[in-house]
């Protein structure tokens, strides 16, 4: 059975380098079961740090690794993991979180044009 998988883009504030390419934006998709395995979701939800930092690089295109992360400037965190987190709403839920709240953060696919 094929399921529809729900993404969304990260605008990053500052490029950074993967594989010897530069990368402007990164391409979150909502995360199966499988790639939760040995988290905590409450911890997924807070935005833990050494949660995200096993998270992200499952659910990431390009997949960026822990050195990649940890060199991600704060504000690039912040927007990659808020985005990752809103991908656990209902995609309808989803979208009335991105009027209401989530526009208000620059560089994201949802904010405010």
């Amino acid at each position: 059975m094929t399921h529809h998988r729900t993404t969304t883009t990260v605008k990053l504030s500052y490029p950074l380098t993967v594989g010897g390419a530069e990368v402007k934006q990164v391409v979150l998709h909502r995360p199966t079961p499988g790639e939760l395995r040995g988290l905590m979701l409450t911890h997924v939800l807070q935005m833990e740090f050494n949660t995200m930092m096993r998270l992200i690089p499952r659910v990431s295109e390009p997949s960026l690794d822990e050195g990649t992360i940890c060199g991600l400037n704060v504000i690039d965190f912040i927007k990659i993991a808020t985005a990752l987190v809103l991908l656990f709403a209902p995609d309808d839920e989803r979208e009335a979180l991105r009027r209401d709240n989530y526009a208000q953060i620059p560089g994201t696919d949802h904010a405010s044009q």
